[in-house]
């Protein structure tokens, strides 16, 4: 009964060197993948949604969810709470959605008052 203490024993001490090494391998290789790509894997995908929720046709969509949400509030009546739930989520949504055009309007107007959206100088100032 000795001797199987003593091989589990040793088998324990080399087990934990190689999983000792092949953690430093790891820790080795690791950096060096992570530089080789220029982004991220998913980065591509996160990229084409932002597009698709900044794009014209998202910004007219909200427009309109707005406008509608703000309608059904104000002109209608007693709603019951599923429906009231669901038109402020619409509305929230909708703000969402426009917001990231809201604040690239105002980074523009902000980054040079000069100019309007698209790129034409409105006035010149000369400094005397």
């Amino acid at each position: 009964m000795s001797n199987r203490n003593t091989t589990a024993s040793k088998a324990k001490p080399a087990l934990h060197r190689w999983a000792r090494m092949a953690a430093l391998l790891l820790l080795m290789i690791l950096p060096g993948l992570v530089m080789a790509e220029d982004q991220l894997p998913f980065e591509s995908n996160l990229t084409m949604i932002t597009n698709a929720l900044t794009g014209p046709i998202a910004f007219g969509i909200s427009i309109v969810g707005i406008v509608a949400a703000g309608a059904i509030l104000i002109f209608g009546g007693e709603l019951s709470g599923f429906l009231r739930t669901l038109v402020f989520l619409v509305l929230v949504i909708s703000l969402i959605v426009n917001s990231a055009t809201i604040v690239r309007v105002f980074r523009v107007q902000a980054a040079d008052p000069g100019l309007s959206q698209t790129g034409q100088v409105l006035e010149t100032r000369h400094l005397s």
